[in-house]
């Protein structure tokens, strides 16, 4: 019985809906919190070369912002690096 209610609180689906913050234009790290205490996961990050202002700055994410999407849904997002 007790295995029973492990396997089901570590495969159980959330059915929690949370709005996706818009962490375009904020540092990774503190997206990253921004995630975290909206109950969402970063999932991958893919760097792209762009301008100085926008270089270590999110510059893309999906889900988009003022999505609702489930809690724990991975948000895939692009930061700024220097070419």
């Amino acid at each position: 019985m007790w295995l029973d209610a492990q396997v089901k609180r570590f495969f159980a689906v959330s059915t929690e809906s949370v709005t996706m913050p818009d962490i375009v234009g904020k540092p990774l790290a503190e997206a990253r919190e921004l995630l975290i205490r909206s109950k969402l996961v970063l999932g991958s990050v893919a760097d792209v070369a762009a301008s100085d202002p926008q270089v270590g700055m999110v510059i893309g994410q999906f889900p988009f912002p003022k999505t609702v999407v489930q809690a724990n849904t991975r948000v895939e997002c692009v930061v700024g690096q220097k070419p």
